[in-house]
């Protein structure tokens, strides 16, 4: 399981203020990276989010993760937690480390092309990645990494 330090007073105030000032401050740094490449014939990829219906408490997405991140996320994967990683289009990834079971199955959006499911759950729990109509299209077992095509999912099911 993970552990969460509790809150101490004062500092969410203070991260607010640390957060605000940092935006303030980097608010012209996109506009000006995007002039940069202009200026010298480079044009930026297109890029997507993926996105992921039900999140459950402890459940967390990093988005903008490098290509070492993403490996070492999907490696080091907590036991009880499967980890799917999800291109988004510019050379980075979004990674999602779940847990819980729904009453549903998790739609998602923007899975687009390869990615990696890491399945650490416990008790032989499986990952099941379904198509548009619910069909199961690949089953991953308790203590695999694997590469997947995420063209095809459209659902997946932790338990």
């Amino acid at each position: 399981m993970r552990s969460f330090m509790k809150p101490r007073p004062g500092v969410a105030s203070a991260s607010v203020v640390v957060l605000a000032l940092v935006t303030a401050l980097s608010a012209g740094a996109p506009a000006a990276q995007a002039e940069e490449s202009k200026a010298q014939g480079r044009t930026s990829a297109a890029a997507w989010e993926p996105w992921m219906q039900f999140f459950g408490p402890h459940e967390t997405v990093t988005p903008d993760a490098s290509t070492l991140l993403r490996d070492t996320m999907l490696h080091n994967c907590d036991s009880e937690y499967a980890c799917l990683a999800a291109g988004e289009g510019d050379g980075e990834h979004t990674l999602f480390e779940v847990t819980y079971c729904k009453p549903d199955d998790r739609w998602v959006s923007n899975f687009i092309g390869d990615g990696a499911v890491a399945n650490h759950q416990v008790n032989d729990a499986k990952v099941v990645l379904m198509d548009k109509n619910k069909k199961t299209l690949r089953t991953i077992d308790a203590g695999k990494i694997v590469r997947v095509d995420w063209d095809p999912v459209y659902y997946i099911d932790v338990c």
